[in-house]
């Protein structure tokens, strides 16, 4: 879930350019759903919305062995696994209030932050190849995106655009050569701020609008075989769950959430958020993990890409986001 800066992906990103993607492209892992660990950003159990003491955690899919893997008195969020499932980078609040990109072992130990350059650093995302991070930050102006090395190094800005566009929530295909965005760059002006999904190819720097005139603001995941995007989009102010065809841009929408009168407010750069938001692929293309507000507050969901087949995931939060499930060998 991408915080927006009207975006969240809580309290509700990576091969490099030319010279830098890998050539083999990584085959999918034979995904084990039983064994693998679902992270999440959840709000801490008996706190106040109010509070905004958001941590991440583990948890089995069947919502058993629920771990808390981080206890900043703040806000982390944006949990995502490296593609080999052995580390974690995730968005953290700093006691200034800046956010920053952080990374982790799977196991929570070893946390370590990646970015020190100012301004607001989140949404990050591991490069196939594990030695670099995506992620979207306003430190030069408005909201752009950019590469990092995972030891803090060879800081690198992706896209030039200028205020007021925003570029944000960046996601890497499994072959490490596209990125899929949102952004208003076409539509800067618009009032209100809604945003578009595109891909950005990373060794000639191309960008495509693949998708235009939506509201993708929480959080967008690539298929494993890299042909389909699933994302969230406002529809008449409630967040559905989308699929779009790349090849043919076709657009599907999977879910059919209820409008809520009492959206989940969460403050500050957060968006009010309402409906179905931040999906995620899992890593062996079965299903989808998303959260919803269908039970009140924000549960974790599942359900198969043609949309059917609803199963809970039942967490101890009551508001719980940003879904990423572990890949493993």
């Amino acid at each position: 879930m991408i915080i927006t800066f009207r975006y969240l992906a809580l309290v509700v990103i990576a091969v490099g350019l030319a010279g830098c993607t890998s050539n083999a492209d990584p085959e999918p892992p034979d995904h084990n759903t039983s064994k693998a660990k679902l992270l999440y950003a959840g709000l801490q159990p008996n706190a106040s919305v109010d509070s905004l003491r958001v941590h991440i955690y583990a948890v089995n899919t069947d919502g058993s062995d629920v771990r808390q893997l981080t206890h900043s008195p703040f806000i982390d969020a944006h949990p995502s696994w490296s593609f080999d499932g052995k580390q974690i980078c995730f968005t953290r609040q700093e006691l200034n209030g800046q956010f920053d990109i952080w990374m982790m072992n799977a196991d929570g130990s070893g946390q370590r932050k990646v970015t020190n350059a100012g301004g607001q650093n989140m949404v990050p995302c591991f490069a196939p190849d594990g030695n670099w991070i995506y992620y979207c930050s306003d430190a030069d102006g408005n909201y752009e995106l950019y590469k990092i090395r995972t030891d803090g190094s060879q800081r690198t800005k992706l896209t030039f655009t200028s205020a007021p566009a925003e570029n944000v929530g960046p996601k890497i295909s499994r072959d490490g050569k596209t990125l899929a965005y949102a952004s208003n760059r076409d539509r800067p002006t618009t009032m209100p701020v809604t945003k578009d999904l595109y891909l950005l190819d990373l060794q000639s720097g191309t960008t495509t609008r693949i998708v235009a005139n939506i509201d993708n603001a929480e959080s967008r995941s690539w298929s494993p075989d890299g042909t389909r995007i699933v994302f969230h989009n406002n529809v008449d102010s409630v967040g559905q769950i989308c699929v779009v065809d790349i090849a043919t841009k076709t657009v599907t929408q999977l879910t059919q959430a209820a409008y809520n009168p009492n959206p989940f407010r969460p403050g500050g750069v957060f968006p009010v958020m309402r409906g179905e938001v931040t999906p995620h692929w899992t890593p062996d293309g079965q299903r989808i993990i998303f959260a919803s507000d269908r039970a009140g507050g924000y549960t974790l969901y599942s359900i198969k890409p043609d949309g059917s087949d609803a199963i809970l995931i039942p967490t101890p939060s009551l508001y719980n986001l940003s879904p990423s499930l572990q890949p493993l060998p």
